[in-house]
């Protein structure tokens, strides 16, 4: 049986570290209201240790750093971690790490390439390797299909979440299509660049027009100090197009949230079938602004 892992990344150095934490008083090396006396009586106490760093030496595991974290586990037994900016591991304990290589890591470019064109409109400076955020993995039990659902970030919140299948966690990896949008405007708005008409916001809505609640009064955004095109996009309505959870709920239904430090989380069905959103128009919520 698969099994997928969500972000909930145990923090044991944090913790043991948090634990060695001592309060400077005025009183000296100790802490406030009693307690230990000193820093050796603390440490004695938490954990018998002569030499800290004969203790990390012993300790010491195959590390890697990955931001954004998912992990799953294949049916061998082996854990697959996947994170931004192309970062990919692999270990059998949870402990020691190896990383690796697919055709994303070299193809990235050329994969993306309608996403990377909708995600660097208005921005001169934009660089694709930088905003590969956050993918997300699942079995697909009618698909027979790993599923990666992969966050493309644009600067003005013109992101997208694109899906590719593979047969093997390690990859390769087939390149499916755009599952949802974020960042677009009216089609009049700087020359259309970021138009809705450029999304399937018309087909997910039934609308030819987009909705008021998606326009706020122009601003700009900056990538890396470098002005981009203003938008008009309401980042305090809609939702950010990255930060994909893909999971099946008791019902055996399959669901699609997102979204990060904007209009909130979003969430929809999908179509277990195809990956993609249920074909089904979503009415738009009557909340303000």
């Amino acid at each position: 049986m698969r099994k997928r892992i969500i972000r909930n990344g145990v923090k044991r150095a944090i913790a043991f570290v948090a634990s060695l934490s001592l309060v400077v008083t005025s009183n000296g090396f100790g802490m406030t209201g009693g307690g230990y006396a000193d820093a050796e009586e603390l440490k004695r106490e938490i954990i018998e240790i002569t030499d800290i760093d004969d203790v990390y030496e012993k300790s010491n595991k195959s590390r890697v750093s990955v931001h954004d974290p998912a992990i799953i586990k294949d049916t061998d037994g082996t854990y697959y971690i996947f994170g931004s900016h192309l970062a990919w591991a692999k270990s059998k304990d949870l402990e020691n790490w190896t990383t690796f290589t697919n055709n994303i890591s070299t193809d990235y470019e050329t994969l993306f390439t309608k996403e990377f064109e909708w995600a660097s409109s208005g921005d001169s400076v934009y660089n694709p390797a930088g905003n590969l955020w956050a993918p997300d993995v699942i079995w697909n039990e009618s698909m027979q299909k790993w599923c990666m659902y992969m966050s493309i970030n644009g600067c003005s919140w013109n992101s997208c979440i694109c899906l590719l299948t593979a047969d093997r966690l390690d990859g390769n990896w087939t390149y499916v299509g755009s599952v949802v949008y974020s960042g677009f405007t009216e089609k009049d708005i700087q020359n259309g660049i970021r138009s809705f008409e450029k999304t399937d916001y018309g087909e997910v809505t039934g609308r030819n027009t987009l909705d008021e609640k998606f326009i706020r009064a122009s601003y700009s955004e900056k990538d890396n100090g470098t002005t981009c095109v203003p938008t008009t996009w309401n980042k305090g309505y809609g939702a950010h197009a990255i930060d994909a959870c893909v999971f099946y709920d008791e019902t055996g239904k399959l669901w699609f949230s997102y979204g990060s430090w904007s209009g909130g989380i979003y969430i929809f069905e999908l179509d277990e079938t195809t990956g993609f959103r249920k074909n089904i128009v979503i009415q738009l919520e009557k909340r303000s602004k």
